[in-house]
């Protein structure tokens, strides 16, 4: 198995460059396919960073492709997976903020159990959540935590986008999100719909440079919608007698 790692990136010439150093220094070459880049609509000097970055280290199977479907994170993820050759998936953000060194880690756990996805998780010990907006972490935490009680789903953080797992599963499962809770949306309905699931703690920081385009009020309300569809459609399953065992 080998992963195609796929990275989202809007205006993110400040911070892709440290991003893909960190993957080329801190991921084993062997276990991995290629990275992907997808330039979502940017209007700075994104692509061109990672192009140059590409030629420069040419050892890594590192392209830049532009996305041509509407501006998004959903849509730039849902057309990077296109663009995967690889057995397992994993999204990483642009923006530096995830633990690039839990790659390895995440990869090695598919070796030890029979598992379809491996959840980055800053709210399973000792993992962390470090700076951004309180409110922000305070929901993010709250929908995770309690999903994972109510519904059994085996993470606590569910809507984080740091994860891996094995590409078929796409064959089954449609995403439909707009926008960040794409990242959620995967995870549940591969859980409802049989996969199994683990999780290893991970220690997110907030961006170093320029801005998130999360937007906490716009963006909560897919993660809403998200919500209590899952619970919905969780007890349906189990009050017609088709409980998940994971």
């Amino acid at each position: 198995m080998k992963v195609s790692i796929i990275i989202p990136a809007h205006n993110e010439e400040y911070l892709i460059g440290k991003v893909l150093a960190d993957v080329v220094d801190q991921v084993p070459l062997e276990i991995i396919e290629e990275v992907v880049v997808v330039d979502d609509h940017s209007i700075d000097a994104t692509a061109q960073i990672v192009s140059e970055f590409a030629q420069n280290h040419t050892t890594f199977n590192i392209e830049v492709v532009s996305n041509n479907t509407p501006a998004g994170f959903a849509n730039a993820l849902r057309f990077g997976i296109k663009q995967a050759r690889g057995d397992l998936l994993l999204h990483l953000m642009a923006d530096g903020c995830d633990n690039i060194s839990d790659i390895l880690l995440i990869f090695e756990k598919f070796k030890q159990k029979n598992i379809d996805m491996v959840c980055g998780s800053r709210y399973m010990k000792p993992g962390e959540r470090n700076g951004g907006l309180v409110l922000k972490g305070f929901f993010s935490r709250l929908v995770g935590i309690s999903l994972s009680r109510i519904i059994n789903i085996p993470t606590k953080d569910c809507s984080n986008a740091f994860k891996m797992y094995k590409k078929d599963i796409l064959d089954n499962i449609m995403l439909n999100s707009d926008s960040f809770e794409i990242s959620m949306e995967l995870c549940v309905k591969a859980y409802l719909f049989g996969y199994k699931i683990s999780e290893i703690s991970t220690v997110w920081h907030e961006r170093e440079d320029g801005s998130s385009d999360f937007k906490m009020f716009h963006e909560s309300f897919g993660y809403i919608r998200l919500y209590f569809w899952a619970i919905l459609k969780y007890f349906n399953k189990v009050i017609y007698g088709k409980i998940i065992k994971l």
